[in-house]
């Protein structure tokens, strides 16, 4: 695997204005994103559609997307999307995978995050340019809120990337790098437990599921670690230009 240089990929993504933004007052909120036009809006269109999970430290239920303050006093989590249905202009990315490891020092919504992304090495260039596009939020859509929030980009690194979805059961992988899994939490009547239109969420306007992890492990860019029992969410996503 090979991995860009850091500010190769910080000027790549466009996050250098946007942490200026942020240092000055200037942080957007998910929801103010989600509802704004796309940073490119010269850009060919795209929408992408598919499975979203996660797996983070905190206690279930992470208070984090209610805006408060992480359970351990920081974040590692680890996110992953599989498209089912995409393009960005003629550039089809079916089928395809990516994740992004973010590890906060304290409160999420108060910035300083460490992030990693990894992007389906069966991809060709031109797909992992727009898988990338899409999920760091170069492209616009509800993941441009996340740039303000980010101190410094650890590389973007295509790698085989698995995910599973059974059930109750969401599973990811990054092949020598991190393994996840999260189950969902039965609810009354074995009905799953849902959080809907939460203050902070990468998948605005869709319910989640709320799950427990079993395992979540993590090992690159001199970051380790090795959590289960943990929180958990996973969800279907739909994230468009327009």
């Amino acid at each position: 695997m090979t991995t860009e240089s850091r500010r190769s990929f910080l000027e790549r993504m466009g996050m250098l204005g946007a942490v200026a933004a942020a240092l000055t007052g200037g942080r957007r909120t998910l929801a103010q994103a989600a509802d704004e036009p796309p940073a490119n809006p010269q850009g060919p269109a795209w929408r992408v559609d598919g499975i979203y999970a996660e797996a983070c430290s905190c206690d279930v239920m992470c208070p984090c997307v209610l805006a408060g303050p992480p359970t351990q006093g920081y974040c590692k989590a680890l996110l992953a999307w599989h498209v089912d249905r995409g393009s960005l202009g003629e550039t089809r990315l079916d089928g395809f995978n990516s994740m992004l490891t973010i590890s906060s020092p304290g409160h999420l919504l108060k910035g300083g995050w460490k992030v990693a992304l990894y992007v389906d090495e069966r991809a060709s260039p031109t797909q992992r340019d727009a898988l990338a596009g899409i999920f760091s939020g170069k492209a616009g859509g509800p993941l441009a809120a996340l740039a303000p929030l980010i101190a410094e980009v650890l590389g973007l690194t295509p790698a085989r990337i698995g995910f599973v979805a059974d059930g109750k059961r969401r599973a990811f992988s990054v092949s020598g790098v991190a393994d996840v899994e999260v189950v969902g939490i039965e609810g009354q009547g074995g009905k799953p437990v849902l959080i809907e239109n939460p203050p902070v969420s990468v998948v605005p306007g869709v319910a989640s599921v709320v799950a427990r992890s079993t395992r979540a492990t993590y090992s690159d860019h001199d970051m380790t670690w090795s959590q289960s029992d943990k929180n958990g969410f996973f969800s279907a996503f739909t994230y468009a230009s327009s």
